[in-house]
């Protein structure tokens, strides 16, 4: 079958994009890889196994992580059980009682202990910052359907009650962050005896 041909445009737009998310691969907080021959091809074949119609080739840039996620057998497995059952829908309830206590501006956005932030939104501790890009709440997100644990709940849950995190002023532990994101638990320094989206009052206690 011969190749469709394509404008300049439409290839400098087919290069920059990453053809899993449809995101552009450069720019953002997620760091890219240039796929080879053998990269393309296991990107292919799962997507074969998703019944889906992503195609890549040699040369394109991709997210790593999404390359990981959309190439791991269980996400395929997944996928292809949601697709033929249909998608599981997971109602995460937001109470209200004491999701009105968690506060974006000041409360870290994992594990809900206060942020210390000084003016103009520059953190006083630099392991405290506040959410900057739109691209953030997406990759908690992903995070979130990775771990799938009481913690992740709790993060979703915090990240879908508002439409844009960066507007809301959200702030965060740097370290709370990594942690989430590497599959551990809360740091030890800000956990807390429970998990939910509620301000915690006694970060001053704490040393």
């Amino acid at each position: 079958m011969e190749p469709v041909a394509s404008t300049s445009a439409d290839m400098s737009t087919y290069h920059t994009l990453c053809p899993i998310c449809k995101k552009p691969a450069v720019g953002g907080e997620r760091p890219p890889a240039t796929i080879g021959e053998r990269g393309s091809d296991t990107i292919n074949r799962a997507s074969a196994d998703r019944k889906d119609v992503i195609q890549t080739l040699p040369g394109q840039l991709v997210h790593e992580d999404c390359r990981k996620k959309y190439c791991n057998p269980q996400q395929i497995a997944k996928a292809v059980k949601e697709k033929e059952e249909g998608p599981s829908i997971q109602c995460i309830p937001v109470l209200r009682s004491t999701e009105r206590e968690f506060n974006y501006p000041t409360d870290c956005l994992f594990c809900g202990e206060e942020v210390k932030l000084g003016g103009k939104r520059k953190s006083t501790d630099l392991s405290s910052f506040p959410v900057r890009t739109v691209a953030f709440k997406d990759n908690i997100l992903e995070s979130c359907d990775v771990r799938m644990d009481a913690w992740a709940e709790t993060v979703k849950a915090r990240v879908l009650h508002v439409h844009d995190l960066h507007a809301a002023d959200a702030v965060y532990h740097q370290v709370c962050s990594v942690n989430f994101r590497t599959n551990k638990q809360i740091p030890t320094v800000h956990h807390t005896d429970r998990i939910k989206p509620k301000k915690t009052k006694t970060w001053s206690a704490q040393r």
